[in-house]
């Protein structure tokens, strides 16, 4: 039996697989499009505070985000946080981790427990590069592995597409 992949549903993904379901070839289509809603946000150029925010970001309602994260398994308020840490650590790879800019977040008490919730307490006293991988492993605000491996093979695709468009975007030098 050959895998199912998901078929041409939007421009981004057309013809590229999906992420698995365990022990099937099915694909996760809640995960994948909670994960889409995900790295939707890893370049606003704002942090989207509330869902009605996230919603906004990447052009779809409050109502649909929110069903988005249920059907998927992920509670929406823990998946507004988490893509929140997420979009400040990737943006902290060219800024330098300093989440009082990275995130809009007034006090530090607000901002203690905003890692705390998520098992992260340790990056507000640190200056330390904070590394996706380590954010990963270390965060506690979805705990599904469908949703997470849908995410880690969203980040891929916006890696692979980010290199791809700057390889695209440079100057094609030829030396005399």
């Amino acid at each position: 039996m050959r895998k199912l992949v998901r078929g041409p549903h939007s421009a981004e993904t057309a013809g590229e697989p999906g992420p698995e379901m365990p022990g099937e070839h099915l694909v996760a289509h809640a995960a994948d499009r909670w994960a889409r809603a995900v790295v939707g946000i890893l370049d606003c150029p704002f942090d989207p505070k509330t869902i009605a925010m996230w919603g906004k970001a990447i052009g779809v309602s409050e109502g649909a985000l929110r069903d988005w994260c249920k059907v998927a398994h992920c509670r929406p308020k823990r998946s507004l946080d988490f893509a929140r840490l997420l979009r400040a650590i990737v943006q902290s790879e060219e800024h330098g981790w300093d989440p009082f800019n990275l995130l809009d977040v007034a006090n530090e008490r607000t901002m203690r427990n905003l890692l705390q919730r998520g098992g992260l307490s340790d990056l507000l006293s640190t200056n330390l590069p904070v590394t996706l991988r380590g954010f990963l492993l270390k965060q506690r605000f979805v705990t599904n592995d469908i949703a997470l491996k849908a995410l880690e093979q969203s980040v891929e695709r916006r890696t692979t597409e980010l290199s791809s468009g700057r390889a695209a975007d440079r100057p094609n030098r030829k030396d005399s």
